[in-house]
């Protein structure tokens, strides 16, 4: 099955890719980098948990990961939603 992005997470838990990457964050999937976009917005560095689920997304259009569908199920489970 086809890994998903954050904001397509969000989309189906109702929340915007930047809940969804603080969820993420709280889980351990995630952590944020250093690094800050131009905006100023965070970045986000995948951990050793994370690469169970998810990768760098390569697509030329993305930045950021992209995740396997149960992390939808894993979310919801977690947050209770």
């Amino acid at each position: 099955m086809a890994r998903i992005s954050a904001r397509l997470i969000g989309k189906e838990l109702g929340k915007n890719a930047h809940e969804v990457n603080e969820m993420l964050a709280k889980i351990g999937f995630i952590k944020k980098s250093k690094y800050v976009t131009r905006t100023g917005s965070p970045t986000w560095d995948i951990t050793e948990l994370g690469e169970q689920h998810g990768e760098l997304s390569h697509h030329p259009y993305s930045s950021g990961y992209i995740w396997d569908p149960d992390v939808i199920d894993i979310l919801k489970k977690v947050f209770n939603l």
